[in-house]
């Protein structure tokens, strides 16, 4: 993804940020990322309650900005 973003212009940028999700903008790139970690965080996250259960690890609750 931050390769990606890298490329992005001014303008698709601050769509970026309108749209609600500008923290991908602070995404380093990232060229081996762990894609069965991704997966376990993304299963992990509840929409309802904007937190993130990591099972034994506890609750962290996730703010816009996350």
């Amino acid at each position: 993804a931050g390769s990606v973003i890298a490329q992005f212009s001014e303008f698709k940028w601050e769509l970026v940020r309108e749209t609600g999700f500008g923290g991908m903008l602070e995404l380093k790139s990232w060229q081996k990322i762990n894609l069965k970690y991704s997966a376990y965080l993304m299963d992990r996250v509840d929409l309802d309650s904007c937190s993130l259960n990591l099972e034994s690890q506890g609750v962290l609750d996730l703010v816009d900005k996350d």
